[in-house]
């Protein structure tokens, strides 16, 4: 126990340390000028190939930020990973406008993983990529679990975070016992819901089979109940979060990537009568910490 406990405290003062004022990012496509330019499509030579090299260095919690512009009209998508096959922990972007700003993936171990040993693939519709970067991002925070998703996604009741369900695809769900949903926020009223797949084309449901829904029904979720007393001036200081158990039904749902049990995790969130607010962190707690190789890690 006494082992455990310096371990933590270890890994507590290095997520503190390690904490950066400026953001530090490497080029690893693209010129200073942003002149280079590749045009991504699903076509095998419309994919942006990086080496596994230009990742020798990165850690998880590292950024991935892709900037670049819109082509034509119609849709604009990007993916990481290949077609039909996107990296583990990373989720779905429709930039609509990324002229105006970058797109940013966060790093799990898995998706750094998977990119040491596959490289890294960008491809998508509608827009041409001029330059990537790997910046410290979420590098020096401190997490317990196994982290599924990392980020910052914006909740304005106009999009849900889809989460690719590779994601899941290594887990050993007998190990873990809870989905936890990091959020920050500023209030404590809105509701938040989990499903697998959309209703029929046309209808404005979704359908998630038997419904993985927030504990099991869906519910106006409050920061008191779930959050540990955690009140509004702290939740800054204090990370705030939702538990979800895992239930058999839910595991299957989150393990199974068909028609029925659809390709994604989607988080939906309405804000009600405040304001948006960030998902950070979708974490799986393991039933003992011994059955989670990285439980206690700095990323």
């Amino acid at each position: 126990m006494k082992t455990k406990i310096f371990v933590l405290a270890a890994l507590l003062m290095a997520s503190l340390t390690n904490l950066r004022a400026d953001e530090t990012c490497t080029r690893i496509y693209g010129d200073e000028d942003y002149s280079a330019n590749t045009a991504i499509s699903y076509a095998p030579d419309g994919t942006l190939f990086l080496n596994a090299s230009n990742f020798s260095s990165a850690v998880v919690g590292n950024a991935i930020k892709i900037y670049g512009f819109n082509t034509g009209g119609g849709a604009h998508k990007l993916y990481l990973g290949e077609y039909d096959k996107p990296l583990p922990g990373s989720d779905f972007r429709n930039p609509s406008n990324i002229n105006d700003d970058r797109v940013l993936f966060y790093i799990t171990e898995d998706m750094l993983s998977a990119i040491k040993s596959e490289h890294l693939r960008v491809y998508g519709e509608g827009i041409s990529v001029n330059r990537v970067e790997i910046c410290d991002g979420k590098a020096g925070a401190l997490k317990f679990g196994k982290t599924i998703w990392t980020g910052y996604f914006w909740m304005d009741d106009s999009w849900s975070l889809e989460i690719y369900k590779e994601a899941f695809a290594s887990i050993d769900f007998s190990k873990y016992g809870k989905m936890r949903i990091y959020y920050e926020a500023n209030r404590t009223d809105f509701l938040m819901r989990l499903f697998t797949k959309f209703g029929a084309e046309g209808e404005d449901d979704y359908d998630d089979g038997t419904s993985i829904k927030l504990a099991g029904s869906e519910l106006d979720n409050h920061m008191e109940v779930h959050a540990g007393g955690v009140t509004p001036e702290r939740i800054y200081l204090t990370p705030t979060y939702v538990d979800i158990p895992l239930t058999e039904t839910i595991k299957t749902y989150l393990s199974t990537k068909d028609e029925d049990h659809g390709s994604s995790l989607f988080i939906k969130c309405n804000k009600e009568s405040g304001a948006a607010f960030n998902v950070t962190d979708v974490v799986l707690l393991p039933i003992s910490p011994e059955d989670c190789s990285n439980c206690f890690y700095v990323y």
